[in-house]
């Protein structure tokens, strides 16, 4: 018994999952890297802080230093914010614009060139060359046709009385 051929539909079909599976994975992978990226520069903004909070020393220390580190935190915000957003967000748009050409290259050239190879005949014009060279053609395929199917019922045929003797004995 053998399996049915693959159709074009088919591997198109396969080559969109994979095509997609890859861009999920790698955009997974982006983003644990992005992830990343934010600590450095937290922690780049957040030392100046810490250092002068952990300056102080006697009665008091403590109170002083959490009022250091609000207030380093009050007003480093803004700019730490920023910095670590706008990396992030330029990155982000590198990876879109990334997956977008991806899917576009594989997914819609992809299936534009399936869909253009299954139906151009049917909106391609047939000029009169074509015409002549169909009707040249014809006869020799009829007969081509012709001795097919007769060949085929002549093993249909053959393989019956085969069979049918085999049962006989």
């Amino acid at each position: 018994s053998e399996s049915p051929p693959i159709s074009r539909s088919d591997i198109l079909v396969r080559k969109l999952e994979t095509t997609v599976s890859d861009v999920k994975e790698a955009a997974q992978k982006q983003q644990r890297d992005l992830s990343r990226e934010l600590e450095p520069v937290v922690t780049n903004n957040m030392t100046p802080g810490y250092t002068a909070a952990t300056s102080e020393a006697g009665t008091g220390s403590h109170r002083r230093r959490v009022a250091l580190l609000e207030n380093h935190v009050k007003s480093s915000a803004p700019a730490m914010f920023n910095e670590a957003v706008g990396g992030v967000v330029q990155k982000l748009d590198a990876i879109r614009s990334s997956i977008g050409k991806k899917l576009e290259a594989d997914v819609v050239e992809g299936t534009l060139g399936a869909l253009t190879t299954a139906y151009t005949p049917l909106w391609d014009e047939v000029g009169a060359e074509a015409r002549a060279v169909r009707q040249q053609l014809a006869p020799k395929v009829r007969s081509i046709l012709l001795e097919a199917a007769n060949a085929v019922r002549r093993l249909k045929g053959d393989s019956g009385d085969a069979a049918g003797q085999g049962r006989d004995t």
